[in-house]
């Protein structure tokens, strides 16, 4: 999924929609139709393939459950059906700290992204115009993804500009109401970045 990244503090910014292709049947069973995948990310996942992102040639690790990995997963199999989702949202948090003796710059010291599986109910919004970067109109968001304030009214409203948060694991954990997003038909991607200043970290040689 290509998309006009952009590295500024970011709240589930639109970064692109993608059709996987054919979704996994209902009675679809891996074990023995393995040679009837149906399209080739359900494949990728099951084969274990992963991201390796860099940035400032800081290569990233994965943060999950509080701990960190090398490499991003493109998804993972739910336990019991092992069935394929993907993860289309990522928050990039990105650490850094002053340099010294030098006023107004600072280094990367530290990348991690932490991976998501949201599924996105949304309305394509027809062509990005270059400046949004606005997709598509999600029909039922998480915090971090609601757009329905106006510019205006947020510029005027500084308690929800001071309340507003970043996407977090208690918003899309699973239930009857919020799903994980197979890998499979059209899909929204999502991505968050969070600058965090942080003085315990060397810069990396």
């Amino acid at each position: 999924c290509i998309g006009p990244w952009s590295m500024e503090d970011m709240y589930c910014e639109q970064l692109c929609v993608s059709d996987l292709g054919r979704w996994e049947a209902f009675n679809y069973n891996p074990s023995r139709n393995y040679n009837q995948i149906p399209n080739q990310m359900v494949q990728a996942i099951r084969d274990g393939y992963k991201n390796n992102w860099i940035v400032d040639n800081i290569p990233a690790a994965m943060m999950m459950d509080y701990k960190t990995f090398g490499g991003i997963p493109l998804g993972f199999l739910a336990p019991g059906t092992m069935k394929s989702y993907i993860y289309n949202h990522v928050n990039l948090y990105i650490d850094y700290h002053d340099v010294e003796g030098v006023p107004s710059k600072a280094r990367i010291v530290r990348f991690v992204v932490q991976p998501f599986s949201i599924r996105h109910e949304f309305d394509l919004l027809g062509e990005d115009d270059g400046e949004s970067f606005e997709l598509a109109k999600i029909i039922n968001p998480i915090d971090s993804c609601n757009r329905e304030r106006t510019d205006m009214e947020k510029a005027a409203n500084k308690k929800y500009l001071q309340s507003r948060r970043h996407t977090q694991f208690d918003d899309v954990q699973y239930s009857k109401f919020r799903q994980p997003q197979h890998a499979g038909g059209r899909v929204l991607f999502t991505y968050d970045v969070i600058w965090r200043e942080n003085e315990s970290i060397d810069w990396p040689t």
